[in-house]
């Protein structure tokens, strides 16, 4: 697949990748790729495929967020310890711009440099698929990410047209940029590393994210395949702790933290919201309970829901995301394979 909706002028580079699968509001088929992302219709058809190729310096971890616009919001990281960069590409129905007149843009963010995570996460920059904040009447419309620093900051982007009155803030790599804000999941001191592989969960302007790289790796686990590393968190090696809820204020357009939890564990598992329960859901381990998902209560953080699994690696979700279905039923993709969870 990677041939044949790339060409070979030039080829792809050695280890390409698929990471996304997304659609246009238009029906087309939008594929993102480590050094790229494609269009084509839902028929395959190779004659109506499109491609736009990032520079070779660029490497593509995560999937894509695409608004009702046929805007596609894509972040890279740096192949040679740059910057990151967070786009809007925009599908025109015949080619994918990133013209400013089509509504496109890029801006750069913060990385960890020459310097990669020990575990879990990939590469030097966000570890988030894009996520779009601000529907319909809200009056920011954002783009949400973490960024690549060893102390990750949650990053919102103007999505749109920046608005004229707006003055870039201090410490920031662009006037794109909205806000940001320091994550510290309430850790006192701070660790040298807190980052997320996970996409930011958002709903309305309140904005949930994780730490997913425990505070000591042993050299052992640092040097196993991701996969490997994940099986072993836990039960047999220390486990990443902390979480952080965020809310933006869109009269004074900024960030400020609602809670922050150095005690509850994400280990790799995509977390999510429950808006009927009022909650965040996480998995990971704690050495009370073992495997876990709690439930957090998404005005003050306390924990209101816990499934406990103990030591046995069903509980691990492994890099899944999290899945209730309508009557409640949990439909748990562990490392094992698929469970379900009549409560």
């Amino acid at each position: 697949m990677v041939d044949a909706i790339q060409g070979s002028s030039p080829p792809p580079p050695p280890g390409t990748r698929l990471f996304g699968l997304s659609m246009a509001f238009d029906g087309h088929l939008i594929v993102t790729f480590s050094n790229g992302v494609a269009v084509i219709d839902r028929d395959l058809n190779l004659a109506s495929k499109t491609f736009y190729r990032f520079t070779a310096t660029e490497y593509v971890s995560n999937s894509i967020a695409v608004d009702d616009k046929n805007g596609i919001y894509v972040a890279s990281g740096s192949a040679t310890g740059g910057l990151g960069t967070m786009r809007k590409l925009v599908w025109t129905g015949t080619e994918i711009s990133d013209k400013e007149s089509d509504g496109a843009w890029s801006s750069p963010y913060e990385s960890s440099g020459i310097e990669t995570p020990p575990i879990i996460k990939v590469g030097n920059g966000t570890g988030s698929t894009p996520t779009l904040m601000g529907y319909g009447s809200d009056p920011d419309k954002l783009v949400v990410i973490t960024d690549g620093a060893k102390q990750m900051k949650l990053i919102a982007f103007w999505r749109d047209n920046i608005p004229a009155w707006f003055v870039q803030k201090p410490g920031t790599l662009s006037r794109r940029i909205a806000g940001q804000i320091q994550v510290t999941c309430g850790f006192s001191p701070m660790p040298e590393w807190i980052q997320s592989e996970q996409s930011v969960v958002v709903y309305k302007y309140g904005a949930f994210v994780v730490n997913n790289i425990p505070q000591t790796v042993n050299p052992d686990i640092q040097s196993a395949k991701k996969i490997l590393a994940v099986t072993l968190m836990g039960p047999a090696y220390p486990t990443s702790y902390g979480a952080e809820r965020f809310q933006w204020d869109p009269v004074l357009h900024q960030w400020k933290s609602v809670w922050a939890r150095p005690d509850v564990s994400s280990t790799s598992m995509v977390p999510i919201h429950s808006q009927s329960s009022n909650m965040a859901l996480i998995n990971g381990y704690r050495d009370e309970n073992g495997w876990e998902i709690l439930g957090l209560d998404w005005n003050s953080g306390d924990i209101v829901h816990q499934t406990i699994f103990g030591d046995q690696n069903f509980g691990n979700g492994a890099y899944a995301i999290l899945q209730y279905l309508a009557n409640g039923d949990l439909l748990f993709n562990t490392f094992a394979g698929p469970i379900r969870i009549d409560y």
